[in-house]
């Protein structure tokens, strides 16, 4: 799997969110571009009638380089990945490493109730 590390942790905030009881029909991404040749990344929850947005990394390359890259890592993550490579794209990520819980209180701070959070940790 060779994807830029900025995809990795855009799979990544994903499957945290995922951890957290959410539906991935409520997680989407949305790039921005920030100058001519980067691209923010940030990943949106919208649940409970709350939209809550998290930059996720910053992507090195265009609009279109970022859109063909994030299909392909969807794309392996969801049919060629295995367990054991998921697993070290979730944890070697920031949001792995730094913990989810202040991102659970961040969440709960805007008043958006985590369903798979009861007292524990992502981890």
């Amino acid at each position: 799997m060779e994807f830029q590390e900025a995809i990795k942790e855009a799979l990544a905030a994903q499957e945290g969110l995922r951890k957290m009881g959410f539906s991935s029909d409520d997680i989407y991404v949305r790039p921005q571009a920030v100058r001519e040749r980067f691209v923010a990344i940030h990943m949106f929850l919208e649940v409970q009638g709350i939209e809550f947005n998290i930059l996720v990394d910053v992507f090195d390359g265009c609009a279109a380089e970022f859109t063909d890259q994030w299909k392909k890592a969807a794309h392996w993550w969801n049919n060629v990945g295995t367990d054991e490579q998921l697993d070290e794209v979730w944890k070697n990520s920031t949001m792995f490493r730094s913990g989810a819980e202040a991102l659970a209180a961040q969440l709960r701070k805007r008043g958006i109730m985590i369903p798979a959070f009861g007292g524990r940790t992502l981890h």
